[in-house]
């Protein structure tokens, strides 16, 4: 069991974007579509623009109809938008390749309770509806697939939308269930961080194959997306710096602790060049930066949260999110290389394995 992060921060006032962000989500208005409603078949049977695209719809939804459910978003002054959600849980000898089935024993288990699959899909689209807005992406997906693979669990996906693991939401089932309302705002909130983590991907064009290289600013853009109140996001964080200290310093570590290094690598390093561009608008935590003896500022990371104050979320949101998106994978790792110089790093996080 991971613990919680015992974090005090300094800073309680909401920040403007957080406010704005309060504000939009009582406008906006997340309603189920009837199946009866001619805008649920016209939005299938017109979906994709091209014949390939929607031939692979047309056979995702005829195996899964009882399961593929559309939302409608309505918000004051525009006009509204539909998205789906669609739990493959019928794909018999894999008809649609790319998607695994949810289990019959866990889809069972769902149908049992269709007020929580509705609940679910309301929740996956009010945070879909949170990224979206959160910057002036090129692409956004349609919907959801909600799919039985246990390898990932969340990607940019494909024509039928972003792609999740069953797995994935499995904590969001339970505290639906549960009428756990504290842990489903939780939930609600990471998910739409990682949301906005694989449009970063898709923004970037970083393909499907994960390095180092290609998961540095999709977690810089997950942690600005909400860096004061992401609390499972920050948990892993935390995970990461323990075990790349760990990892650095025993062999015996290296041997009984299997990670998955390339996203602790990742991780880090979002951190470190996010702490960069912090201190040049922080001047107290300038200090706890330079200030830190540990021979990768471990420390100072662990402190970055609790030191970014609403002025400073916004100067992440406003100046470092863009030139971040824009900045190619191997300058990022150049970043990396001269921050780690500047602050007399000797043993580059590249370096560790």
């Amino acid at each position: 069991m991971v613990n919680s992060m015992e974090f005090e921060p300094k800073f309680e006032k909401p920040s403007e974007r957080e406010r704005k962000e309060v504000e939009r989500e009582k406008r906006e208005r997340v309603e189920g579509v009837n199946r009866d409603d001619e805008k649920y078949e016209e939005y299938w049977k017109n979906y994709g623009k091209e014949s390939t695209v929607q031939r692979i719809m047309d056979d995702i939804v005829s195996l899964n109809r009882d399961a593929a459910h559309l939302y409608e978003t309505t918000e004051r002054k525009q006009e509204a938008r539909l998205n789906h959600v669609i739990w493959i849980y019928n794909n018999p000898e894999k008809l649609i390749p790319v998607y695994k089935a949810i289990s019959q024993q866990e889809w069972k288990d769902l149908t049992d309770k269709p007020e929580v699959i509705e609940k679910v899909g309301k929740l996956l689209i009010e945070s879909y509806n949170s990224a979206i807005n959160f910057y002036n992406w090129r692409d956004k997906p349609k919907g959801f697939v909600i799919e039985g693979s246990k390898n990932f669990g969340m990607q940019a996906g494909n024509i039928a939308g972003v792609r999740i693991s069953y797995q994935e939401i499995t904590p969001l089932i339970k505290a639906i269930e549960t009428k756990d309302q504290e842990e489903t705002e939780i939930q609600k909130k990471y998910i739409a961080a990682s949301i906005v983590h694989e449009l970063t991907h898709q923004e970037r064009e970083d393909g499907l194959v994960s390095f180092v290289k290609t998961e540095i600013a999709s977690h810089i853009v997950q942690f600005i997306f909400n860096p004061r109140d992401n609390e499972i996001f920050n948990k892993q964080i935390e995970y990461s710096l323990n075990r790349i200290a760990e990892r650095r310093n025993s062999e015996e570590a290296k041997e009984q602790k299997p990670i998955h290094l390339l996203y602790d690598k990742a991780r880090y390093i979002a951190l470190l060049i996010i702490a960069n561009e912090l201190t040049q608008h922080n001047e107290e935590y300038h200090d706890i930066l330079q200030n830190d003896k540990d021979s990768h500022k471990l420390m100072a990371l662990r402190k970055l949260q609790e030191n970014i104050s609403p002025e400073n979320e916004k100067y992440l949101k406003s100046d470092v999110l863009q030139k971040i998106i824009q900045t190619n994978n191997d300058e990022l790792v150049t970043n990396l290389i001269e921050i780690e110089e500047l602050l007399g790093i000797q043993r580059s996080i590249i370096e560790i394995e």
